[in-house]
């Protein structure tokens, strides 16, 4: 597995790194791991911690993790998923669920416990140059 395993799982799913979601999806599942209280409050933890860190609002993040979920049921590896879930999910998942069901999975593959230890879990966040350069070139200042 390579050296971030959140991204080589979405990409598993058929999930590209030309969604947005796709790197607020990294950033959550690894912040979920560094403390797994932030999945009994993403409404109001998770996502505007994510945004946060994107420059961007909770809403969009919301919104922008569901639409790669969509993406990911509808013309992703869907065995994959059952495979990563450990079941046959009869229904889409939430973007609660769909999370929860990424981080463990990576939680169980992976020595995340070190890389909460050494800080390396915020080393693996995955923010677009691209993104930041488009909010400095429209900021009128």
């Amino acid at each position: 597995m390579n050296s971030n395993p959140p991204v080589t799982i979405i990409r598993s799913l058929g999930i590209s790194a030309t969604h947005l979601g796709y790197y607020y999806l990294n950033t959550a599942i690894l912040l979920v791991l560094e403390d797994e209280n932030r999945l009994l409050m993403i409404s109001k933890l998770l996502y505007p911690l994510v945004a946060e860190l994107h420059s961007t609002t909770p809403t969009c993040i919301e919104r922008n993790i569901r639409t790669v979920i969509s993406l990911c049921w509808n013309r992703g590896d869907r065995e994959r998923l059952f495979q990563i879930a450990g079941c046959r999910i009869q229904v889409k998942p939430t973007n609660g669920e769909f999370i929860d069901i990424l981080s463990c999975y990576v939680k169980k593959q992976c020595p995340f416990q070190l890389w909460k230890e050494s800080g390396q879990l915020r080393e693996m966040l995955i923010i677009p140059d691209n993104l930041a350069r488009s909010r400095k070139l429209s900021d009128p200042r």
